[in-house]
């Protein structure tokens, strides 16, 4: 088994792998599955050995672009020597020959090149779409918590500002009594004013009538006298 043989094998299971990762999978199935490749030692140690063979795929890849331009300079001496006669057929159907090989290796390694450049490519492309997601939800989830926190606040400035409002018109209610006892003491002060004065003047009357009873009895007792 050839070398190229092994490449082709590659190339199968890199079309694979593609179609596998082309399929419409579930998103938590695609982020553990990109994560498990992204994060694991066991894959960790496989893309080493990835590595290790597509180097060797790039020199097979430009040993076999050596190999066509070589055998198509070799086409083109056999073609002049051919072309005076002395030529034979075989050998120069053989460098066609080999020339097609060669070719069929250049087109083999470059696709396989390319598709491993791909799938890099897709797999770090859904690694980071993974990453967004994951670093999404936890967003969301800060946002649903601050919009919870906003609403809580609101209520308790709610509850605060009708408490507020109660607390006010207690001290308005409490104003409106203040008010009415001075209004009402004030009108006890006067009252109290008009009593006393009423009073000192009953006691005046009085005195004056007591004055004049004593007056009365001296004179009736004089009168008795006499």
């Amino acid at each position: 088994m050839s070398l190229y043989t092994l490449v082709f094998g590659i190339l199968v299971m890199e079309v694979v792998a593609f179609l596998l990762l082309m399929l419409p999978f579930s998103p938590a199935f695609r982020k553990k599955v990109v994560s498990l490749i992204a994060n694991s030692p066991f894959a960790a140690k496989l893309k080493i050995g990835v590595q290790v063979v597509f180097v060797l795929v790039t020199l097979l890849f430009l040993e076999s672009i050596s190999r066509m331009y070589r055998l198509e300079n070799e086409i083109s001496q056999q073609q002049a020597v051919y072309n005076k006669g002395t030529a034979l057929i075989d050998p120069f159907m053989n460098l066609y020959t080999s020339k097609f090989y060669a070719e069929r290796n250049v087109y083999l390694t470059g696709i396989t090149l390319f598709l491993a450049f791909v799938l890099h490519r897709f797999q770090a492309v859904l690694l980071e779409i993974s990453t967004s997601e994951a670093k999404l939800a936890v967003l969301h989830k800060q946002y649903l918590n601050s919009e919870k926190e906003y609403k809580r606040m609101i209520d308790e400035s709610g509850s605060s500002s009708s408490s507020i409002k109660e607390l006010n018109k207690t001290i308005a209610d409490l104003e409106k009594e203040v008010t009415s006892l001075k209004k009402n003491n004030t009108a006890l002060e006067t009252q109290a004013k008009n009593q006393n004065a009423t009073f000192v003047s009953l006691m005046d009357e009085r005195d004056k009538l007591e004055r004049m009873v004593n007056q009365q009895r001296g004179v009736v007792e004089n009168k008795k006298d006499l």
